[in-house]
C-alpha cells in the first residue's frame, strides 16, 4: 500500500506509483520524485521498470528527491509543524466570567 511506498521513498528509493485517485492528493511529481503509471497499464509498468533499470543516475536522482519530498511534506515532524501552525492561527476563546457561565 501507500505506507510501503512512503517508506521506500523515505529511504531514498525510486518508486513506481499508479495514478490512482488518492495519489493525486499528494505532492508527487512524475519523473522528479517518483515514476507514475496509469492504473492497470502493465506496459507502462514494464517501461517504468526498464527506465529505472537503465539509468542509475536518474534512479538515484528520483530517489533523493523522493526522500526530500517525504521528509519535507509527510514526516511526523513536518505534520506536527503543520498542526502547530494551524492551531496557532485559531484564536483562543475568551475566558467567560462565572456569572455568564451556563450549565
Amino acid at each position: 500500500g501507500q505506507s510501503t511506498g512512503f517508506r521506500a521513498m523515505s529511504c531514498g528509493k525510486a518508486v513506481i506509483i499508479t495514478q490512482s485517485p488518492g495519489v493525486k492528493e499528494y505532492r508527487f511529481k512524475n519523473l522528479e520524485d517518483c515514476v507514475m503509471v496509469p492504473v492497470g497499464d502493465l506496459q507502462a509498468v514494464i517501461k517504468a521498470i526498464h527506465f529505472l533499470n537503465a539509468s542509475k543516475c536518474k534512479r538515484r536522482q528520483i530517489g533523493q528527491r523522493a526522500r526530500h519530498t517525504i521528509i519535507n511534506h509527510y514526516s511526523i515532524e513536518s505534520y506536527s509543524q503543520q498542526l502547530i501552525k494551524i492551531f496557532s492561527q485559531i484564536e483562543a476563546p475568551r475566558a467567560s466570567s462565572p456569572r455568564n457561565l451556563t450549565i
